[in-house]
């Protein structure tokens, strides 16, 4: 007989009025990987919040080896030996990464002051275990977004659970990192940990799952074992129908006019050097690299949200000095970065409020905002980009990750930008959702927007870009036509990454 050591029973909950979840079972084997997938707002990380005691005010039932338990917040789960890797980083970043480790646990001296030795020693010794490349010394604002990543990872494990969600763990993980990952997942179920693992990386499931869970609109699908079924059925299982294959863009939009120029542009830091490229009207540039490689670097320069040593910026054949984000979104150059939580939003404020952001002095007449018209634009947004939401005037905060991402992106349509830079546009988004962005994209530069697309992703860059640039330790290397070779082969770009990535 199978041994749960959680099931979730009948599991329903609502917010303002509006049924998130309904009628929920879950179950969970000790010690197996258990996927658990579905669009953006199915409610994977609703039922998961519940689990761990975030929310409460659901009805149902949670059993915890056989016995009923209910928490009121993540220190009860915690009791019970469920812990969380959130999809939002929860970390102290003025704070060391041992410090953070042992964070609301941490190791007193016999004064009961701070044994920081100890705690170093400890966190260290983890961190290598784990073969996370990471100091315990290293303050966590002076780390980049996947180490960050590495270090909610061993806080975690560091707990001794016998049940660890993982929310979206590899969504800013090199192919290094992920592997490193599945590794200590693997040796977390040998010891008998019982992993819910969230992704929309939906081939990572089938290197480590042993069961999935579908849920669609707020319902359990149903559960699968892995090796009964493919990529195919769970897209399937996920959106209600079958999946229209992406495909390439029949025709370049990009037209002979130079829109942005960058002569021998260096970082303050010396991430990236001495970088020229020419981006057209209507171009798709897009820009690929390991993580690492500089590629953010170098278009938060652009955007002057990173200091550069040198270098010359020209938009429309004109020099100018952009030292800010403020003057690059005076120029009409919009930017969606890598972290939209700490950087593309502003999560406590309103649908509206975002999206009117870049826009706002448009939407004020003699020091009053225009409430009327900022809610009309916001309507037309949501509907355009297809947020699932309540209304203009929810809280962006309360929205699932991929409608988030739309809000991110959104906010640049409605500025009417010229230029465009999109670092990772389809992080953490679904399938679905990711259609409706490429065609955004593709609608763009239709309409002679130049765009400049970020992404790990081999075949979402393929498929959209123009030209293709490598970059390798803050150099381009390699520039690939992707019009004058009717499409450049997958696994030749891929090999071009891979093996940049061991240079």
């Amino acid at each position: 007989m199978e041994e749960y050591i959680l099931e979730m029973r009948n599991i329903t909950k609502a917010f303002l009025g509006n049924k998130v979840l309904d009628d929920v079972t879950f179950q969970l084997l000790r010690g197996e990987v258990h996927a658990l997938v579905g669009a953006n707002g199915a409610g994977k990380s609703t039922l998961m919040k519940i689990m761990n005691g975030i929310y409460d005010g659901y009805s149902g039932e949670i059993m915890i080896n056989g016995e009923t338990v209910q928490f009121k917040n993540p220190h009860d789960a915690n009791g019970k030996g469920i812990v969380m890797v959130h999809q939002e980083l929860d970390l102290a970043e003025n704070l060391d990464v041992s410090t953070n480790i042992f964070l609301g646990r941490e190791i007193l001296g016999n004064r009961k002051f701070l044994d920081r030795k100890s705690m170093y020693k400890k966190a260290q010794k983890l961190l290598d275990e784990l073969n996370f490349p990471i100091n315990a010394h290293d303050v966590i604002e002076s780390l980049p977004l996947s180490k960050r990543q590495l270090v909610m990872i061993a806080r975690c494990v560091s707990m001794d659970a016998d049940i660890i969600i993982f929310d979206e763990p590899t969504s800013s993980l090199s192919s290094v990192e992920v592997q490193e990952l599945f590794h200590v997942i693997r040796n977390l179920n040998k010891r008998g940990v019982s992993i819910v693992y969230i992704s929309h990386f939906l081939e990572e499931i089938f290197q480590i799952a042993d069961h999935v869970t579908v849920l669609r609109n707020g319902q359990k699908i149903l559960t699968e074992i892995v090796s009964n079924c493919n990529i195919e059925n769970v897209v399937e299982w996920m959106i209600g129908h079958k999946q229209k294959v992406s495909e390439k863009r029949d025709e370049s939009n990009a037209g002979s006019e130079v829109i942005l120029s960058v002569r021998e542009l260096n970082h303050a830091t010396a991430v990236t050097k001495n970088i020229s490229f020419d981006l057209h009207q209507g171009e798709v540039l897009g820009i690929t690299g390991v993580v690492g490689s500089g590629r953010s670097e170098l278009v938060r320069m652009i955007v002057g949200a990173d200091a550069r040593a040198s270098g010359e910026i020209s938009v429309g054949g004109k020099v100018v000095n952009i030292k800010a984000p403020s003057d690059a979104v005076a120029l009409k150059i919009g930017y969606l970065p890598e972290d939209r939580k700490e950087e593309g939003l502003i999560l406590e404020r309103s649908i509206e409020d975002n999206l009117v952001l870049a826009v706002l002095s448009d939407y004020t007449k003699n020091g009053f905002i225009l409430f009327d018209k900022v809610y009309e634009l916001a309507a037309k947004m949501i509907g355009r980009m297809h947020v699932k939401c309540h209304a203009p005037t929810q809280r962006v905060a309360d929205l699932s990750g991929g409608n988030q991402q739309k809000i991110a992106i959104g906010k640049w349509l409605c500025s009417e930008s010229r230029i465009i830079i999109l670092d990772q546009p389809t992080r953490g988004v679904d399938v679905g959702a990711k259609e409706e962005i490429y065609q955004i994209i593709k609608e763009l530069s239709s309409q002679k927007v130049a765009i400049i697309l970020i992404s790990d992703e081999i075949e979402e860059i393929l498929n959209l870009s123009d030209r293709i640039k490598i970059i390798v330790k803050g150099e381009f290397k390699e520039e690939l036509d992707n019009r004058k070779y009717n499409y450049v082969k997958a696994d030749l770009l891929a090999k071009m990454v891979s093996t940049d990535e061991s240079a």
